[in-house]
């Protein structure tokens, strides 16, 4: 074979033909070696490479240089004298002037041929021919350019990590400030979205707030058991298998009873409780006849001692006609305020009101106006007082609530309840008249043999125009319970006006109609609110202070009643036990039967913390702060996208001009 310098290489003598691969070290038959020839086939190459002995004591060859003559194994095999290994000449001198090993490059594509048998001169030119051929190969194909591996299996530089790492930095820095802004955002327009929470009810009150349905057994065969009205209860309890009677269920009472009055206008009202009973037109404007004279005598006695003494003037008699109401009071006669109160309430003197009237007041025009202030005050609203007596006049009116009003306040005074409650009264004589008796216009109190004496009824005051028809207003109690009750505008009757008849036959209706239970003991839970800012506790348990007392009709259970809570979203500690929260208004077919306030059942204190921060929540809640904490936080999101884009476009830029380098390299 011929190598690159044109001379002719050593020939061994042996028969068979073998290739030795420096990197695997193994010996191939000709076959193996005759397939390499014909598809890779190497001998030597030059230019800056060399060939170096890698074997101990093994010659170096160079290009040019004759290959020296394989030993011969005691099997007639040739033995390779050395592995050879090429390295680049000018890396190995660097390194070697480093200091440092050399590192070199081991070519398994560069074996070396031994030829150990005698050839003919055909095949040593066949031989050559092809060593002429793969050397021409190898010298003029094109240079392989440096496989790049992908990028994702690159191992990165120092720069590149250093990059990286500022590029996760900066990422992380600015999503993060992308969240925050959200939940600023978030927490900025959260308040004006939110719903308020429904505050949780105890299972009490649950139970009492569940309106009235009635359940109807409808499918044969079904098991019957004790249901009450309104209340939704599934199915009976084991041990109870009495099924309850037609009769008993038909006693249930599901509406509130009514009564027809014939007046224009009446109401009663029941005194404990305060559930008006029975209203019709209570609130419409009428005249009110003598009744004005139960707000004459409230004034009074506010502003007048009982034993002061008056004098009767003429002026008191100014208004009083022929045909009015009379005490039989003379001018100049001097008498008690006490005695005054009789004469103005029994037997209705109007020169008595007209008395008590300057004597309180300095003037009447002056005591007017104090009646039209006390109404006001009372929550009298449909009335307004002309005179102190009651004498008709268009601007002087009332409504039968009002007059409830007033009754009520007077009836508070002890005199006052004594005095409407007297029958007859024999006054004292003074200097103008001697010893006499009065009688009250009242007929239910008036004389037990009359058909309308009513036994239960204790005053009030009775009242009578043409314009304003008979009015009274009563009041009586019996087993406990208390009636308010007011009748305007009532016909004349056959032997009796028809204010005391309808009057009577109202207070019968109800003492028989209506039953006083208990709504709620004193201190049972009612409901719960939610507290904020509280240490320890986010609610607070509401309670009613006392007993309750409903007025319902008979046969009614509690469970029918309807339950009105009123009370606030939440409250802000600190909350002091026993402190008014609320109400509770208990009502039975939308009917009022009473109202109650609800405390606290106990204390909650303040956290200073959640106070703190209250503060903080609330100055951010304003108006002001949340536009700037908008613009803001607009800003920021723009100049987020914007560093996005400058950063994209940066990135791309360095990409183009790194592709470019490459390119011209």
């Amino acid at each position: 074979m011929v190598c690159k310098g044109g001379r002719s290489c050593s020939i061994c003598s042996a028969g068979t033909v073998y290739i030795m691969n420096p990197s695997n070290r193994t010996a191939h038959t000709a076959r193996t070696a005759n397939r390499r020839m014909n598809i890779k086939g190497c001998v030597i190459t030059a230019g800056s490479w060399r060939w170096q002995a890698a074997a101990a004591g093994s010659p170096t060859m160079r290009c040019g240089e004759n290959l020296p003559s394989p030993p011969v194994s005691a099997d007639g095999l040739p033995t390779p004298i050395s592995f050879l290994k090429k390295v680049r000449r000018s890396r190995t001198t660097r390194h070697m002037r480093a200091g440092r090993t050399p590192r070199r490059r081991t070519s398994s594509c560069c074996p070396t041929i031994w030829i150990s048998f005698p050839i003919s001169g055909r095949t040593m030119r066949r031989l050559n021919r092809t060593s002429r051929q793969i050397l021409h190969h190898r010298r003029h194909r094109p240079t392989p350019k440096r496989r790049q591996m992908p990028k994702y299996r690159r191992r990165p530089t120092q720069t590149q990590h250093s990059h990286r790492r500022m590029m996760r930095m900066k990422w992380n820095k600015s999503i993060a400030a992308l969240l925050l802004s959200a939940a600023l955002l978030a927490g900025t327009a959260a308040p004006s979205f939110a719903e308020p929470e429904t505050a949780p009810q105890t299972p009490a009150a649950a139970q009492q707030t569940a309106e009235p349905a009635a359940q109807n057994d409808t499918a044969a065969g079904q098991t019957d058991g004790t249901q009450k009205t309104g209340t939704a209860k599934s199915e009976p309890e084991k041990g109870n298998s009495n099924p309850t009677s037609p009769q008993k269920q038909s006693d249930v009472v599901t509406e509130m009873p009514t009564i027809d009055i014939n007046a224009k206008a009446s109401i009663l009202v029941n005194a404990e409780t305060g559930e008006i009973v029975h209203a019709n037109n209570e609130h419409e404007q009428l005249y009110p006849a003598s009744c004005t004279k139960i707000m004459t005598a409230l004034l009074a006695l506010e502003k007048c001692g009982l034993d002061d003494v008056v004098t009767m003037q003429e002026e008191d008699f100014k208004d009083v006609k022929a045909g009015a109401s009379s005490a039989g009071l003379k001018i100049g006669e001097q008498i008690t305020v006490e005695n005054l109160l009789y004469c103005l309430l029994l037997p209705s003197g109007n020169e008595a009101a007209n008395a008590l009237a300057r004597t309180a007041g300095g003037s009447v025009d002056e005591f007017v106006q104090m009646m039209n202030d006390r109404a006001k005050e009372l929550g009298c609203t449909n009335t307004h007082f002309v005179n102190p007596n009651g004498l008709h006049n268009d601007n002087h009116y009332t409504s039968a609530y009002d007059l409830y009003l007033i009754a009520r306040e007077a009836m508070k005074n002890s005199t006052f309840a004594t005095v409407v409650n007297t029958a007859q009264k024999k006054l004292p004589a003074t200097n103008m008249n001697a010893e006499r008796i009065i009688y009250s216009t009242n007929h239910l109190i008036l004389s037990s043999f009359s058909s309308v004496y009513y036994d239960n009824c204790y005053g009030i005051k009775t009242g009578h125009t043409t314009p304003a028809g008979y009015c009274l207003v009563s009041f009586a109690k019996s087993s406990g319970y208390t009636y308010y009750s007011v009748v305007l505008g009532a016909k004349a009757g056959a032997e009796y006006a028809g204010s005391f008849t309808e009057t009577k036959r109202m207070f019968e209706w109800a003492f028989q109609k209506f039953r006083m239970q208990t709504a709620t003991e004193a201190g049972a839970a009612v409901t719960e609110c939610p507290v904020r800012l509280g240490r320890g506790t986010d609610h607070v348990t509401l309670v009613t202070a006392n007993d309750v007392p409903v007025l319902v009709p008979s046969g009614v259970d509690m469970d029918q009643l309807t339950v009105d809570i009123s009370t606030e979203e939440s409250y802000d500690a600190p909350i002091a036990k026993g402190e008014k929260l609320g109400t509770v208004t208990y009502s039975f077919d939308g009917m009022k039967c009473a109202t109650a306030d609800l405390v606290s059942l106990t204390e909650v204190k303040r956290s200073p913390v959640l106070y703190a921060l209250d503060l903080v929540e609330q100055f951010f809640h304003l108006t002001p702060v949340r536009i700037v904490l908008g613009i803001v936080c607009a800003a920021f999101v723009l100049y987020l996208i914007l560093s996005f884009i400058a950063g994209r476009n940066r990135r791309r830029r360095k990409r183009q001009r790194r592709r470019q380098k490459n390119n011209r390299h």
